[in-house]
């Protein structure tokens, strides 16, 4: 858990608009907290363990609490949208938006593993054609490395597998896993393996959105949705699914 000592700025681009703070480390992260909603800040944070798990270079994350008197004595308006407690902070990383002509520059194998991890968690939320869309990734040119943010839209229960497999920016290496029983079992072994260690992930959810819940939807039903659809790997359908 780190401490947020300082709010300075918001994010003006991705729909969520997180806060720029920056926090005891001395580092600067942006905070997402109460104005996405306890069930994205869970599904942000799931989705982040199970990210390190499959060794997906997500931006370093952690939780992070917000005292009452920076949101009461902040110069901010929009500060309610933050909300005190915890939050979920991920470290601001060197890189800008992935361009479509960047895609080629990634290692094929790093490609297929994020195609197959996004489509094992449903995060829809990771788009790019030469007509635009919503990657979620930075690249940072300087190191040729990759940057994986964002997974509060992860857990889609009405993601339709057509279009995810049209729109993902790594759209082109599905049929390549699919035709590839070698890469299949990979996956299949990598899906397991992370799996053993569920209760951990669960256990690690801080209990106070687990104990706030959203209206209609308790958290308790969030998360044994949430391990059904992980376990979905296990069925024909998810291997047979359109490209």
């Amino acid at each position: 858990m780190i401490e947020i000592v300082e709010i300075l700025d918001r994010a003006k681009d991705g729909v969520t608009e997180p806060f720029i703070c920056r926090a005891d480390d001395d580092e600067i992260y942006y905070v997402k907290g109460q104005g996405i909603g306890i069930k994205s800040l869970i599904h942000e944070w799931v989705a982040g363990l199970l990210a390190k798990a499959m060794g997906i270079p997500i931006a370093p994350f952690a939780l992070c609490n917000v005292e009452q008197d920076l949101i009461d004595f902040g110069l901010r308006d929009d500060l309610h949208e933050l909300g005190s407690g915890i939050a979920f902070a991920s470290l601001r990383k060197r890189g800008e938006w992935i361009k479509y002509s960047d895609v080629n520059k990634i290692n094929t194998e790093l490609q297929q593993d994020l195609l197959m991890f996004d489509y094992w968690v449903k995060n829809g939320d990771r788009t790019l054609t030469e007509y635009g869309g919503n990657p979620n990734l930075l690249w940072d040119s300087e190191d040729k490395s990759l940057v994986v943010i964002d997974h509060n839209n992860a857990f889609d229960e009405y993601i339709i597998k057509d279009d995810f497999f049209h729109c993902h920016i790594f759209n082109n290496q599905w049929a390549i896993v699919l035709g590839d029983m070698i890469k299949r079992n990979k996956y299949e072994e990598i899906f397991n393996h992370i799996l053993l260690g569920w209760e951990d992930i669960v256990a690690s959810i801080p209990s106070e959105w687990l104990s706030t819940g959203e209206e209609c939807i308790p958290a308790d039903y969030d998360l044994h949705s949430m391990i059904i659809m992980l376990q979905e790997h296990h069925g024909r359908d998810f291997w047979y699914a359109e490209k």
